[in-house]
C-alpha cells in the first residue's frame, strides 16, 4: 500500500467557521483562531508548508483550512511530547533555517489513519516521502525572498515536540494526492509571521500582537506582487502522445476559491445549463495505454478535486445524470484540455459581461489564469507576424510613393495594429501623418497593447486590421497601373 492507499476522498466533515478574539490590555485584540474561507488568504501559509509539491512524479497540492495562536497540538494530540509520535501514526517532522531575518523553523504534523502496527508503518514511510519531498520545497520557497534566503537548511523526522510551554502558531491544512485527501498542521513560532511580514516589506507595529493578521496580510502583499504566482506552481503537467503541457484544470482553480466564489462559479456557470452535460470531461479523461495483452483503455482521473467541497454545490441531476461516471469523462488528453480552455473562456466573458459577479481576487485570479494559460497560446500567431515585423517589412519594398499613399489613405486604428511592437515601424509611418493622427495612433497603441494584455483583444479582427495596409497598397499599385 502506497500513498494512494491512505487517501480518502470523502474525509471528515470540516469544522464550522469561527473567529476567536482574546483581549490584551492596552494592546489591539488580535485573532485566536481563523476559518480560512478563501484560501488565497492563506497564500503565504506556503512560508510554513508548501502548498504545491511533488513526491516524485506524484503531484501534492494543499488548500490552507485554518489558523491558530497557541493552538494545542491537532490530531496527535494523545502523544507526549518527547514521545516517538512516529511509532502512534501521527508522524511529526522538523525543519529549522538560518536566514537574514535569524533563525527560523517549525513543525509538520501528519496524522494518519488509526489501525495495526502494519498499517502505522506504511504510513510512516508515506509521511516521510511527503515530509522529504516538502522539505526542499520550502527552502525553494525561502529563498525566493532575500530576507528569508536560507545560508543553512535542515529538516526531518523528529519526537512530538513540547509546544505547550512557549506561544506558538498552527497552519492547518488539506492536501491532495492522486485525487485522495487528508490533513495535517504546520507548527511555528508566534513571532514568525511578523518576521515574514517584514521580509515582505508590509510589516507595522499592529502586526506584533496579531500573528494571524499578519499571515493574512502578507498573502494580500504576494498577490499584489502577481496573480501568477499564486497559481503556475499549481499546474500539472499532463503529458500524452504528441502532447506535453503544463496545465492547470478548472477542479485545481476550484482550490482556489472562496466559499462563494465557488459557489457562483459552478452554479452559475460549470454546472449550469447544456454545461452539465459535459462536466464530467472537466475532470477527468481517457487514454490509451500499452499493456502485455495490447493496448488497453485508461481512465485518468482529476488529481485534486475535492468532492467533500464540490458535491454540496452541485444540483441532484448531476448525480442521478451520472455526469461523474466514467462513461462521461473526455475521451483523450487533447479533448480534456480543449474543454477546460472551453470553461475558462466561458468564465473570463461571464466577468466581461458582468454575468458572473465574484470577489476582486476570484474575478482576478481567473483573468490571470485566462490571459496566460488559454489566451497566450492563440496570440502565438500574431506574435509571430510582430516578431517578423510583418507586414511593415513587406511595405517597405514598396515605393515610397505608394506607401506614403497607403498610410494616408488608412485610418490610425489599422496602422496602430500594423506597427504595434516596433518603433522604428512607427517612425516610418508617421513620418508622413499629422500630428493630431500621430496621437491618434499613439492613443490606439495604447489601447491595443492593453487589450492584448488583459485579453481582451479580438485576435481575428486585429491580424486583418495589422495587414490592411498591405491590401491597401497592393490595391493602389494595381489602379495605377491600369
Amino acid at each position: 500500500m502506497g500513498i494512494k492507499g491512505f487517501f480518502d476522498k470523502r474525509g471528515k466533515h470540516s469544522r464550522a467557521a469561527t473567529i476567536v478574539e482574546s483581549a490584551r490590555p492596552d494592546k489591539p485584540a488580535p485573532l485566536a483562531s481563523l476559518e480560512i474561507d478563501a484560501p488565497l488568504d492563506g497564500l503565504s501559509a506556503g512560508f510554513l508548508f508548501p502548498l504545491a509539491f511533488s513526491v516524485g512524479s506524484v503531484p501534492v497540492r494543499v488548500r490552507p483550512l485554518r489558523l491558530e495562536l497557541n493552538a494545542e497540538a491537532g490530531a496527535g494530540a494523545e502523544t507526549q511530547p518527547g514521545s516517538s509520535a512516529q511509532s502512534t501514526g501521527c508522524p511529526w517532522f522538523f525543519w529549522k533555517a538560518e536566514t537574514p531575518a535569524g533563525r527560523l523553523g517549525g513543525f509538520w504534523q501528519l496524522p494518519g489513519p488509526s489501525g495495526d502496527a502494519a498499517v502505522l508503518e506504511t504510513w510512516n514511510k508515506t509521511a516521510s516521502a511527503l515530509a522529504s519531498a516538502a522539505a526542499p520545497r520550502l527552502k525553494e520557497t525561502l529563498a525566493s525572498k532575500s530576507g528569508l534566503l536560507p545560508t543553512a537548511f535542515t529538516a526531518g523526522p523528529c519526537p512530538a515536540p513540547a509546544l505547550g510551554n512557549k506561544p506558538f502558531f498552527r497552519a492547518d491544512f488539506r492536501y491532495a494526492v492522486r485525487g485522495g485527501f487528508r490533513e495535517g498542521s504546520a507548527y511555528t513560532s508566534a513571532s514568525y509571521p511578523v518576521l515574514l511580514s517584514k521580509a515582505l516589506g508590509i510589516y507595522h507595529q499592529a502586526m506584533d500582537y496579531d500573528p494571524i493578521g499578519a499571515i493574512v496580510a502578507c498573502s494580500k502583499a504576494l498577490l499584489r506582487e502577481t496573480f501568477e504566482d499564486a497559481w503556475a506552481p499549481r499546474s500539472f503537467l499532463f503529458k500524452d502522445v504528441g502532447i506535453e503541457r503544463s496545465y492547470l484544470p478548472v477542479y485545481e482553480l476550484f482550490n482556489m476559491l472562496s466559499e462563494q466564489d465557488l459557489r457562483l462559479v459552478i452554479q452559475n456557470n460549470i454546472a449550469a445549463g447544456a454545461q452539465s452535460e459535459t462536466l464530467g470531461s472537466l475532470f477527468m479523461y481517457r487514454s490509451a495505454v500499452k499493456t502485455d495483452a495490447g493496448i488497453s483503455e485508461r481512465l485518468t482521473p482529476s488529481h485534486s478535486l475535492d468532492r467533500k467541497r464540490v458535491d454540496p454545490l452541485l444540483p441532484n441531476t448531476i448525480f442521478e445524470d451520472g455526469r461523474f461516471d466514467p462513461v462521461n469523462a473526455a475521451p483523450d488528453l487533447q479533448a480534456f484540455l480543449r474543454r477546460n480552455d472551453e470553461a475558462y473562456e466561458d468564465l473570463f466573458r461571464a466577468l466581461r459581461k458582468d454575468t458572473l459577479a465574484l470577489s476582486e481576487d476570484g474575478a482576478a485570479i481567473i483573468r490571470s489564469i485566462y490571459v496566460a494559460m488559454v489566451y497566450a497560446p492563440k496570440r502565438s500567431a500574431f506574435d509571430g507576424f510582430v516578431s517578423a515585423r510583418e507586414p511593415m517589412t513587406q511595405i517597405r519594398e514598396f515605393s515610397e510613393h505608394l506607401a506614403r499613399r497607403a498610410v494616408d489613405t488608412s485610418g490610425a486604428k489599422a496602422l496602430a495594429a500594423a506597427v504595434y511592437g516596433s518603433k522604428e515601424d512607427l517612425d516610418f509611418i508617421t513620418r508622413w501623418c499629422s500630428s493630431r493622427k500621430r496621437e491618434t495612433i499613439a492613443d490606439e497603441l495604447k489601447r491595443l497593447d492593453k487589450a492584448l494584455s488583459e485579453g481582451l483583444a479580438d485576435l481575428e479582427a486585429v491580424v486583418i486590421d495589422r495587414f490592411a495596409i498591405l491590401e491597401k497598397v497592393k490595391t493602389i499599385k494595381k489602379v495605377e497601373a491600369d
